[in-house]
């Protein structure tokens, strides 16, 4: 019996040793990590960010298990930023991670991500014209670089690493085009939501693609400091077969393909399954429309072909303001701008539920002041929050600075269309203008 009892306590033992091996190898593994630092905080004796850096992965002891077997650290200094972002991207296991949280200035790190590269076939959709339209009324761009940031017509092509995007800035780029951008990320780790904030303190302007994913599907590159175009057609068409219910079938084009669009379904209410939180319940659910009761359902483990849509009935976020579709050559004299400063952005991060660190994170510099929070930039578009429930008249008050950029002496008059059941009112009603940059101030009462 005490033979067993040895027997199984060396077993134990055995098996925990392998157990923590096992946790200690996968801690060990390396990822590439893209690192953000306080550059305010660097201490004196570095020379500059790029010896702060090294110096800093140098110190790194790996804490994992494996160093005990033989194996050291072998974390990775990559690129070194310092222009549009402060920081640097490096190959580091989880512990290694770790460690490197205690160093002073570490803001955020998080794991490099794929982009999803937007770049379209061809540059002919834009119909430029050498003789009239946009291409001449602009002067065809003289005197204005363009930084283009894609994958490019050569793809492994140094010159289309998306690390140049610092470089651009650095360089002294009018204009910076992205064509390509991540999904469902987070501002303060959206790479190219970081670097563009830094670009737009240094007066580049940044336009970024929306995606390609057509007007079902989320966009990407929805920044608030950046110009996000969507396109509001597309130069190509798929063909489709509709069948009719006595079997005659018609073929059609269309711009949004799609698994299908069908009408008249039934509408589905069931109490059993209405909380829609059973991948098996949900499986089994009669053809048709389904109505959940929890909009808090996360939809995992579904395949999408199972379903044609989800719908959410959310409300409208602060960022979600858009400026329609432009006109390209009545835009090259608009004249009159909603501009805005890098601290309105600030006062917009403030508003929202991330932290000092994530906001540092994104502005590079603590100089900032979150003071004064507003969920309200200085847009031609506005949003208005109403309570759902709440009786009586509501109204909501907005302010807009509008600088002007036509001729000097200039007279604007104001005029409203208002949506059906509700009432707009705006002063003053005519702004006069004596000089161009000239800015005034007009207030608006939104009434439900």
């Amino acid at each position: 019996m005490g033979m067993v009892l040895n027997d199984g306590v060396a077993l134990l033992q055995l098996a925990l040793v392998l157990s923590s091996l096992y946790v200690g190898l996968l801690s060990a593994e390396r990822s590439t990590y893209i690192v953000h630092m306080d550059k305010s905080l660097m201490p004196k004796p570095f020379t500059g960010p790029h010896h702060w850096y090294s110096s800093a992965i140098d110190s790194i002891k790996s804490t994992n298990p494996t160093a005990s077997i033989g194996q050291k650290s072998t974390a990775k200094l990559l690129y070194t930023y310092d222009s549009a972002l402060h920081g640097f991207s490096a190959v580091l296991s989880e512990d290694e991670l770790e460690d490197l949280k205690e160093s002073p200035g570490f803001l955020s790190a998080y794991g490099d991500r794929q982009v999803t590269v937007d770049t379209t076939h061809t540059t002919d959709f834009l119909s430029l014209d050498p003789a009239t339209g946009l291409w001449p009324a602009s002067n065809y761009g003289r005197d204005v670089i363009i930084g283009v940031v894609d994958s490019g017509v050569w793809p492994e092509s140094k010159s289309f690493d998306d690390r140049w995007m610092t470089e651009a800035v650095a360089d002294g780029v009018d204009v910076i085009s992205i064509s390509m951008g991540f999904d469902f990320v987070p501002l303060h780790e959206d790479p190219i939501a970081i670097a563009s904030f830094g670009a737009m303190e240094k007066g580049v302007f940044v336009s970024t693609s929306a995606g390609n994913r057509a007007f079902r599907r989320p966009l990407h590159n929805g920044i608030p400091w950046v110009l996000t175009v969507a396109a509001g057609s597309v130069d190509r068409s798929f063909a489709g077969t509709l069948t009719l219910g006595n079997g005659v079938t018609i073929i059609g084009w269309t711009t949004f393909p799609a698994s299908g669009f069908i009408k008249n379904l039934p509408l589905n209410y069931n109490k059993t399954i209405s909380p829609c939180n059973s991948t098996e319940l949900l499986s089994k659910a009669p053809y048709g429309i389904l109505i959940c009761d929890d909009y808090q359902t996360r939809f995992t483990g579904i395949d999408e072909s199972d379903i044609l849509a989800v719908i959410t009935v959310d409300t409208a976020m602060p960022t979600a303001m858009g400026a329609g579709h432009v006109d390209p050559n009545r835009a090259l004299d608009p004249g009159l701008i909603y501009d805005a400063t890098p601290q309105d952005y600030v006062n917009l991060l403030c508003s929202m539920n991330i932290t000092q660190n994530q906001i540092m994170t994104i502005t590079r510099s603590s100089s900032y002041s979150c003071s004064n929070p507003s969920s309200d930039l200085n847009y031609p578009s506005f949003i208005a929050f109403y309570h759902e429930f709440k009786e009586g008249v509501l109204v909501q008050k907005f302010e807009r600075t509008v600088t002007n950029v036509g001729p000097g002496a200039t007279k604007y008059n104001v005029k409203v269309k208002a949506p059906k059941g509700s009432v707009i009112t705006v002063s003053p009603k005519t702004l006069v203008f004596g000089k161009m940059h000239e800015k005034k101030k007009l207030h608006s009462h939104h009434t439900l």
